[in-house]
């Protein structure tokens, strides 16, 4: 049985994005590669990891908590009643939830500006990249 061959945007993703440094980061050069590479180069111009683990958790939690109060809370507690608000916003943090873990392990392992248009170009599609990008902007 043969495998098949990857496809050009897994390929892609496995070269590295064009045109940007692959980074490596073991436990013993995290501090380095937070500061730039070890040779003097900043492997990513512009990008620094300042964000710690306390703020990362509120953006998410208010980009949930704040869509869900604010919007339609009114809404679905007409339609369902109490018991099936619970249960819709505990559907809407954890879909959220899941999402963001993922959003932060691609981070990690491939930190790129623009991060969400450029995930989406690479994996999805190069026109659904151009609506994220009109979708941020």
């Amino acid at each position: 049985m043969s495998r098949a061959k990857p496809s050009w945007r897994w390929r892609r993703y496995l070269k590295g994005p064009q045109g940007e440094a692959t980074v490596n980061v073991t436990a013993t050069d995290a501090q380095t590669s937070s500061q730039g590479s070890q040779d003097g180069q900043a492997p990513f111009k512009g990008l620094e990891r300042k964000l710690h683990s306390p703020q990362i958790f509120m953006i998410a939690l208010s980009g949930i908590l704040g869509l869900t109060i604010f919007a339609t809370m009114g809404q679905f507690l007409r339609t369902t009643g109490p018991a099936g608000l619970f249960v819709a916003i505990g559907y809407v943090a954890l879909t959220a939830f899941c999402v963001m873990e993922g959003l932060g392990e691609l981070v990690v392992q491939w930190p790129v500006a623009n991060a969400m248009i450029r995930y989406v170009e690479v994996f999805v599609d190069e026109e659904l990249a151009i609506v994220v990008g009109l979708v941020y902007w």
